[in-house]
């Protein structure tokens, strides 16, 4: 079951977008629980009291707060880094604004169904690896920890260091073996490093912010891929 938020404060709009919706569910096979907000400021409440969306289509130009008011509340103040974000708007031009609320993609008006079945099909194959763990060796043992809980993993000497969501681990292994099985939202950003895209808080050029407030450094030979990979993933090329 899928939670899936539609957010506009136009009504016909919303129920357009339910319908397309409805229909992708039952072609693909997949159940939605969808519900309709007018505004952020409710949606905002319901997240606050512990709900949780997996995916929310928000419209920018709302009559009081912002769409990019409400997608700042959702990774800032809730920390929550896992429910995509997809941006509807007239207007094209707000790539810069959005890219630290790190969207999943940018509708614009008027959207069809097809943009909406992209969309979707997209999170499907993306969240796969939700179901998927990494396979280490410690020791002795053989440990498993999933792929959505991971920030990073850390060449340090012979060892790799996993950062995830409320741990770190250490095993003896190579990065460059690491990345070979990896899902595709992990990104080499240097030499020493395999970045989680989903928990990148900002991007520059020369470095990104984790959600953990950590910097991280993108060394020169990886930066244009970088960038390049950032912007696709969030629709901006």
């Amino acid at each position: 079951m899928y939670h899936i938020a539609i957010v506009d404060d136009d009504s016909m709009f919303c129920e357009t977008i339910k319908k397309y919706l409805d229909n992708i569910g039952y072609e693909l096979k997949i159940e939605m629980e969808l519900s309709i907000w007018y505004t952020g400021e409710e949606l905002y409440k319901h997240l606050k009291a512990g709900n949780q969306m997996d995916i929310i289509f928000l419209d920018i130009e709302l009559v009081e707060k912002s769409g990019i008011w409400l997608g700042n509340m959702i990774r800032e103040e809730f920390s929550d880094f896992r429910t995509a974000i997809v941006y509807i708007s007239y207007e094209k031009n707000y790539a810069l604004q959005l890219f630290q609320t790190q969207p999943k993609d940018f509708l614009v008006k008027p959207v069809y169904q097809e943009d909406v079945q992209r969309v979707i099909k997209r999170y499907l194959r993306e969240n796969q690896s939700k179901k998927l763990q990494f396979l280490f060796k410690k020791g002795h043992k053989y440990c498993n920890m999933p792929y959505e809980d991971i920030l990073y993993f850390q060449s340090v000497g012979r060892k790799i260091r996993i950062v995830a969501r409320e741990e770190e681990e250490e095993f003896y292994g190579k990065l460059e073996q690491i990345k070979e099985q990896l899902p595709q939202q992990f990104i080499q950003i240097h030499k020493s490093y395999l970045v989680n895209e989903n928990y990148i808080r900002e991007y520059m050029y020369e470095n990104v912010i984790m959600c953990n407030e950590e910097k991280l450094n993108i060394s020169k030979p990886y930066r244009k891929l970088v960038q390049e990979k950032l912007l696709i993933s969030r629709g901006e090329i």
